[in-house]
């Protein structure tokens, strides 16, 4: 079991029945699934089809992922309708306690050290239900820096973490509690 699942199974259920008057376990909110996702301005298929390998790095292969698709023609950018724009990747379960544990101890932590590492990173987005952050320099992820000569033309990262709630108190207290916001 990964430390932040212990961790929110064991301890951040019972904060959150004292904090927020939860009366039954079933109600309490809780992270349901992480989207990650690369998109591209160029329909260049060497590079989405390397976004692709990349996300298929960090789930661990065992992930479903999708393309995604211009819904609409962009003249400016030479896009056509149904030409693929990116690709994203969805983790649940397990995979995502995996992944939100990585991301703290890995790349979070140089982007809370206000070092030169700041710099690849977008300011945090924190909605009613859920959190996201951008990535600029994906190879920050162990999985990906190992290999940086085959993914250093990916572009920006985006990962959101989506929970099961309405409240932004609630969806504050687990990412204060996670030490991601």
């Amino acid at each position: 079991m990964p430390l932040l699942e212990y961790f929110f199974f064991n301890n951040l259920k019972y904060s959150f029945i004292n904090k927020f008057k939860y009366s039954s376990l079933k109600n309490l909110p809780k992270p349901k699934k992480i989207t990650l996702t690369f998109k591209t301005k160029v329909p260049n298929l060497k590079i989405i089809a390397t976004s692709f390998l990349a996300l298929e790095f960090i789930g661990k292969k065992q992930a479903r992922g999708s393309f995604i698709v211009a819904r609409q023609q962009n003249l400016v950018l030479k896009i056509k309708k149904g030409n693929p724009i990116g690709c994203k990747i969805f983790l649940s379960k397990r995979k995502m306690f995996k992944f939100i544990e990585q991301l703290i101890f890995n790349v979070l932590s140089l982007f809370k050290n206000k070092s030169n590492n700041a710099s690849n990173f977008y300011k945090p987005k924190l909605t009613n239900n859920s959190y996201s952050i951008t990535i600029k320099n994906s190879t920050v992820l162990p999985q990906l820096g190992k290999f940086y000569s085959i993914f250093n033309i990916t572009d920006h990262l985006t990962i959101i973490i989506n929970t099961a709630t309405k409240e932004k108190k609630a969806t504050t207290f687990i990412f204060k509690s996670f030490l991601i916001y």
